[in-house]
């Protein structure tokens, strides 16, 4: 597995660890690393052709939000318990629910119509098989929609709990069946936003989240390898 493209704007050196922040943690909420996979401060800075010093503050602003744990020599992904995946896999209803519902007030059909167009990028990306589109295009939707709501305070913590639970959403593409297309949840949603339903809106997320998301036997049986392992 190679590398995660590096796609940041280097030219602008007063924020690079606000920026290299910004890239990993991007990577971190897309699967793009595999649970108990190291990052090395070194590694991170010949990546980006930096010195180390805004990678170290990138890192160490991670560790502090759980997305990364901090070793002596190193960063490491997080591997979750199953007590500690089925706690924020609760705060995730309770939150994305609350979103979904607040951010659905009235009928909105060019709305709706941005949702659709998102999803079917994503259904085209996993028939291509590029499954970092996949999860890019899984979170814009989720937040197009979270951002509606107009809870930037919220939202703020469920991109934190995203980024905790980001690294197992690999798993999602190894299963034998996968959630047919016409019966993805996502249409539901979409149904809702076009209708004003908003119990509908909420209910569509929360069945993603518990039915369609990663499974309690999933957790733990991760790769321990990540894309800085394999560079």
């Amino acid at each position: 597995m190679s590398e995660p493209a590096t796609v940041i704007d280097l030219s602008h050196r007063d924020n690079l660890s606000q920026l290299i922040y910004a890239q990993l943690r991007n990577e971190i909420i897309g699967g793009q690393w595999h649970p108990a996979a190291k990052l090395s401060i070194r590694q991170q800075a010949q990546r980006f052709r930096v010195s180390v010093t805004p990678v170290r503050e990138a890192l160490l602003q991670l560790a502090s939000e759980k997305a990364l744990v901090l070793e002596p020599r190193s960063f490491r992904v997080p591997v979750l318990s199953r007590a500690e995946f089925i706690e924020i896999r609760k705060a995730r209803v309770a939150l994305e629910g609350l979103l979904a519902g607040e951010a659905v007030v009235q009928p909105d059909a060019a709305f709706a119509g941005r949702l659709a167009a998102l999803h079917e990028e994503l259904i085209g990306a996993k028939l291509a098989g590029r499954y970092d589109v996949v999860m890019q295009r899984n979170r814009d939707f989720h937040f197009s929609l979270y951002e509606k709501a107009s809870m930037p305070q919220v939202v703020s913590i469920v991109e934190g709990l995203w980024a905790q639970t980001g690294p197992y959403q690999h798993s999602l593409y190894r299963r034998e069946t996968a959630v047919p297309a016409d019966t993805h949840d996502h249409l539901r949603v979409i149904q809702a936003v076009r209708r004003g339903d908003a119990a509908l809106a909420a209910r569509a997320v929360v069945d993603d989240i518990t039915l369609r998301g990663v499974r309690l036997e999933e957790i733990g049986a991760a790769e321990p390898s990540g894309f800085s392992d394999r560079a």
